[in-house]
């Protein structure tokens, strides 16, 4: 897509990639309802798709694109330009990666049906679908995106926290909850990305990105390992109850550093909505991140380095 998308069209490209992906992990979950669960042909059939998936690239007569370089930014030089967008991208990981690695399990373990797993995951799913791009749209022309972010993040621990304590009493009204949920905290990651574009120079972009993928793995990697002790402790409620933690601590330090610094300069770069995905998909969008941040001047003009 990198390759043969001219610079015109990347944003289309960028969106009906964005399309394609979110419409594949709701239909995905709907394949539970297919076969049981614990029998072999949901694992035959993800292979099988995961094969073909690798048809047309195998069969595609290109070259292979050329790789892009890029300058290196540490962490400590990234956590500098933009503390929020750190944590932002590290909490996010945190939270939603027991989403996809714990979510089934607390739903199955709070007594759903196979169906509603399925509904309860694509709700969460196709909310973060939905709501990522008028939420976009607040970050672009809402001001300083810190604050955007952090009142997107508040308002998810809170459906978080009211999902835990209606779960029990109404169990069926929790997809309603995840579909709020789902399209809240799926735009923190965003929304971070996007908070720490503002404070970079347009070749620092692509690797900017990689950073917060990295960081937004190692939380989902850890995530799960806490959000399942609490679930031993606590019930498989727990699992909404870490959700709201999480999300209310990121919250706490994102209203620390609105405290501290006050002041930030207006969004520059426009937001694109993101998943958990490489951070080449961003190359799609890289004329428009390059012209976005300020038409009438030279793109490779060095901007202020405020701290965010």
């Amino acid at each position: 897509l990198n390759a043969e998308a001219p610079p015109a069209q990347r944003s289309r490209s960028f969106a009906l990639y964005m399309a394609v992906n979110f419409s594949a992990l709701t239909l995905g979950q709907a394949l539970l309802t297919v076969y049981p669960a614990q029998s072999y042909e949901l694992f035959a059939i993800v292979a099988m798709l995961l094969s073909l998936s690798l048809v047309p690239i195998a069969l595609a007569a290109k070259s292979q694109p050329h790789v892009v370089h890029t300058p290196h930014l540490s962490l400590h030089g990234l956590f500098h330009r933009s503390p929020v967008g750190i944590a932002g991208a590290l909490g996010s990981g945190v939270a939603l990666g027991a989403f996809w690695g714990l979510g089934p399990v607390a739903a199955q373990r709070m007594g759903l049906s196979t169906g509603d797993i399925a509904m309860f995951m694509s709700a969460a799913i196709l909310g973060g679908a939905l709501l990522q791009w008028p939420i976009g749209r607040w970050s672009d022309h809402g001001g300083d995106r810190r604050r955007v972010l952090f009142q997107v993040t508040m308002l998810s621990a809170a459906v978080a926290g009211l999902s835990y304590m209606i779960a029990s009493s109404m169990p069926a009204a929790i997809s309603y909850c995840m579909f709020l949920f789902g399209g809240l905290a799926f735009a923190i990651y965003p929304v971070s990305i996007a908070l720490t574009n503002d404070r970079l120079l347009p070749e620092e972009m692509l690797q900017g990105a990689s950073s917060l993928l990295l960081l937004h793995g190692i939380g989902a990697a850890t995530g799960p390992a806490i959000a399942g002790q609490l679930m031993q402790l606590l019930g498989a409620e727990a699992l909404l109850l870490y959700f709201a933690a999480v999300l209310a601590v990121l919250g706490g330090f994102i209203g620390y550093r609105l405290y501290i610094s006050p002041e930030a300069p207006d969004a520059s770069v426009p937001f694109a909505a993101m998943v958990r995905t490489t951070p080449a998909a961003l190359e799609l969008l890289d004329e428009p991140l390059i012209t976005a941040a300020d038409p009438g001047s030279d793109p490779n003009a060095p901007r202020p380095t405020r701290t965010l």
